[in-house]
């Protein structure tokens, strides 16, 4: 079965956060102080490794308004959606 978005990003944080991915939430912020602390390197990282896992380019200004792992999703969803 092929793994779900949510899925894919819940890894791909997990990685850099250094949190089991089940705790990762879509409400949950994301960022420095945030309920997932990454700091803007592993934020950037977290970035282009979703961008290679979806074969997507997220804009530095979208970038700048992430708050949260729902912002990304949404984010992806817009993406793939403009792409079809």
């Amino acid at each position: 079965m092929p793994k779900t978005t949510i899925r894919i990003v819940q890894e791909v944080i997990s990685k850099f956060a250094d949190i089991p991915s089940e705790s990762i939430r879509p409400e949950n912020s994301i960022g420095a102080g945030r309920d997932i602390v990454v700091d803007s390197l592993d934020l950037v990282e977290v970035i282009m490794a979703i961008e290679d896992a979806f074969n997507i380019k997220i804009p530095d200004d979208e970038v700048r308004k992430i708050e949260t792992v729902q912002d990304i999703l949404d984010i992806i969803r817009t993406k793939q959606i403009t792409s079809t």
